[in-house]
């Protein structure tokens, strides 16, 4: 050949697919990761509507709740922990009224490992007497 000849070598060619397939390498794990993201923000919206779906049954109680509870939510792989704490100082005060820290955590599996989201709010519970 001579030097006027126009035209790729076989390198070029070969540079040049390297490259592109290092790029498209990089664009399938990042739309991969993206759909795990999407996957994630799922799990966590239906957590989050089962967190308040749980907490609309709390409100419902009236009585003091119960220091620790446990339980899962019906068809499907998430659990629910309710932890309560009196707040203090609230005892000084004589009322039939009873006010309690709540946190309620909901649990899932990811893998192997268990994701969760944690809400506190407080309960105001009326003591029968």
């Amino acid at each position: 050949m001579s030097s006027n000849d126009s035209g790729y070598t076989i390198l070029e060619t070969l540079i040049a697919l390297a490259i592109l397939a290092s790029m498209l390498t990089a664009l399938y794990a990042a739309s991969g990761a993206s759909l795990d993201l999407i996957g994630s923000g799922d799990t966590r919206e239906q957590a989050v509507l089962l967190a308040q779906s749980k907490l609309d049954e709390l409100t419902a109680i009236r009585d003091p709740l119960p220091r620790t509870t446990k339980g899962a939510f019906e068809g499907s792989d998430f659990r629910w922990e309710v932890e309560t704490h009196d707040v203090p100082g609230h005892a000084a005060v004589p009322t039939h009224y009873y006010l309690q820290d709540v946190r309620l955590t909901i649990l899932w599996p990811k893998g192997v490992r268990t994701q969760s989201l944690t809400v506190s709010t407080r309960h105001l519970g009326l003591v029968q007497q």
